[in-house]
């Protein structure tokens, strides 16, 4: 029953593979051929989405390039600028311009090297917060140990 189907197969028999006509190259380049004919003539010009910048407070939009505002501050003088079309501008208007930027090394490396400074800077807010509280507190313990001391020596 299974093989039954074979007779609707021009040359098949059982066990065989079928011979495809066309090569893989030749559909490749068909493919190929049918895309472009696609992006030019039938779809919409691309441009720029603002929703792309949510959860990406880094993605920037001006005189009509895409830019990361993280690898413009990391990469200035390094060498990722030739690697990285987000530090000079990327006009490639795609969703997957976007997210393969984000997941790229180059880009990887400054997002940490941002977050280490915005930790750095963190701690230093809260070193300016607590070392007055700390000093607050030492003043109040000597002035307890004063009174205490008072306390026993007249006793």
């Amino acid at each position: 029953m299974s093989f039954s189907l074979l007779r609707y197969f021009d040359g098949a028999k059982p066990g065989d593979k079928r011979q495809s006509q066309v090569s893989i190259e030749q559909r490749a380049e068909g493919n190929k051929k049918r895309w472009k004919s696609y992006e030019v003539e039938k779809r919409d010009e691309r441009g720029f989405h603002e929703v792309w910048k949510k959860d990406r407070p880094w993605l920037q939009f001006n005189d009509g390039v895409m830019t990361c505002s993280l690898c413009q501050v990391f990469f200035k003088n390094n060498t990722c600028v030739g690697k990285n079309t987000f530090i000079t501008g990327s006009t490639n208007f795609k969703v997957s311009t976007v997210s393969d930027h984000e997941s790229s090394k180059c880009h990887q490396k400054a997002a940490e090297a941002e977050l280490a400074k915005q930790s750095k800077h963190d701690m230093q807010k809260s070193e300016a917060v607590l070392y007055p509280l700390l000093l607050f507190v030492i003043c109040v313990c000597r002035s307890l140990l004063s009174h205490i001391s008072k306390k026993v020596i007249s006793v």
